[in-house]
């Protein structure tokens, strides 16, 4: 399956051209799959649905969590886990695959 524009499984919000998903694995609660996006853009997201476990691939992005203020930068290498119910913003400061 090709990456998809659509509204992103993830983040539950409709994708634009510089976002693209694959989920290559879904079975009951768990989902594994790739997110990429090629611009700098910001992902407001409210409420996760689900806790997120997410390593970075290639790129540059800031994970910015509404409740505490608390900000990480993450590139190539890091991994974060994002809790469900988590509210914050997600901002691509280069080309990112998680």
């Amino acid at each position: 399956e090709r990456f998809r524009v659509g509204v992103d499984p993830l983040y539950h919000q409709e994708r634009n051209n510089n976002i693209a998903s694959q989920i290559t694995y879904n079975v009951g609660p768990t989902q594994v799959g790739v997110w990429a996006c090629n611009s700098k853009t910001s992902i407001l997201v409210s409420s996760l649905s689900k806790r997120t476990f997410v390593y970075v691939l290639e790129g540059v992005l800031f994970v910015s969590d509404f409740d505490t203020g608390h900000a990480r930068r993450c590139v190539t290498g890091d991994t974060v886990m994002i809790p469900a119910g988590w509210n914050g913003h997600i901002d691509i400061i280069e080309p990112v695959k998680k």
